[in-house]
């Protein structure tokens, strides 16, 4: 019985979260750019009235270049997120990123929540496709009674990755075919590699400052690609080579002071901006220090919801009342720390809901 009251609240909670009116959508500029090209992406933001605050995380893919983040906050260089406190009104997000140079598909990932619901994925638009274009010319041709012919341009994918068997071995494009050592190779053609082999003899004697030797590859490949030195420089029976290799290594061992002091200040500048950044989030915290006394409320009753949520609420519309009076670092940090304290809070509500 009391697993079916649990099994109940999870559908009505679930049939809450899409009752709500918000919506958030993607679309792209375009579908399909080429290699190295900038792109506009675009969240839409649909919000009904009784609406109060909203928080989008939206992912790009790997490879991509974040030129504007339309005025969210990037992370990790991937992820930019927008966070909505106060008197939220449907608008439209717009950042760019720039393509990578290679060709292929691509998707772009997000979502987000809207007046506490359950986590909702991005809609519309996911996919985007970068590719690169080949001119070709077409001859002009014809027969009796017959036309001519025309040119045109058409885009051509490397065999490496265009979904074909082009060389009809049973594998397709990279990394599936051994013959594709990378996406961007045109040919499926996989060709075999002899390789060397090489045994030398011993050193000849030192004769007028050279020494002399004979190697034989034992595959017989007939190419020199790995063949070993077959003569080197000497002098007086000291091999020139071997004193090239002591004078290394005691230039390294003469250099070692020096190595040692460039990691000691490296070591030093590494602790000092630590130091210095501690200050920074302690004066921050200061200053706002009634903000973080309804934070430091919520954490430590974390495992009570309602009061953990109480006191969220709480710090947050006080940081709206206290945005005016913060400097834009001031609230970018303020901001991050209510967010890690919102998701903390959701995912003990979601591990309480799934026990």
């Amino acid at each position: 019985m009391k697993k079916m009251h649990v099994i109940l609240f999870l559908v009505i909670l679930t049939l809450a979260s899409f009752v709500t009116a918000g919506d958030i959508t993607r679309s792209f500029s375009s579908s399909s750019i080429k290699m190295n090209e900038i792109l506009d992406v675009r969240l839409t933001v649909t919000l009904s009235p009784d609406e109060s605050f909203y928080v989008i995380e939206e992912h790009v893919p790997s490879g991509w270049i974040i030129t504007n983040p339309g005025g969210g906050v990037v992370a990790n260089q991937r992820v930019i997120t927008w966070v909505v406190f106060q008197n939220p009104v449907s608008t439209t997000y717009t950042y760019t990123v720039q393509a990578p140079p290679t060709v292929g598909f691509y998707d772009f990932r997000g979502n987000y929540t809207i007046n506490n619901s359950l986590v909702r994925v991005t809609g519309g638009s996911s996919t985007v496709e970068t590719q690169f274009q080949i001119t070709t010319t077409a001859t002009s041709g014809g027969s009796s009674g017959g036309g001519g012919g025309g040119g045109g341009s058409s885009s051509v994918y490397p065999q490496c990755i265009d979904k074909k068997d082009n060389d009809q071995d049973g594998l397709i494009d990279y990394p599936n075919d051994p013959g594709c050592l990378t996406s961007q190779d045109n040919s499926e053609e996989l060709i075999e590699i002899c390789n060397e082999k090489w045994v030398c003899d011993e050193w000849g004697v030192c004769e007028g400052g050279v020494q002399v030797r004979e190697c034989t590859d034992m595959n017989d490949c007939g190419t020199t690609r790995d063949q070993l030195p077959l003569e080197q420089e000497c002098e007086g029976g000291r091999l020139l080579i071997s004193s090239l290799e002591w004078t290394k290594d005691e230039n390294v061992r003469r250099n070692m002071p020096y190595f040692a002091l460039v990691l000691f200040v490296l070591l030093a500048f590494i602790i000092i901006e630590e130091i210095l950044r501690r200050r920074r989030r302690k004066l921050i915290r200061i200053k706002h220090k009634d903000i973080y006394e309804f934070i430091k409320k919520a954490e430590s009753n974390i495992k009570d919801e309602k009061a953990a949520g109480d006191y969220y609420n709480q710090a947050r519309d006080l940081f709206s009342n206290h945005k005016n009076h913060c400097s834009e670092k001031e609230k970018a940090f303020i901001q991050r720390e209510l967010l890690d304290l919102y998701n903390r809070i959701r995912r003990k509500k979601e591990s309480f809901l799934e026990e």
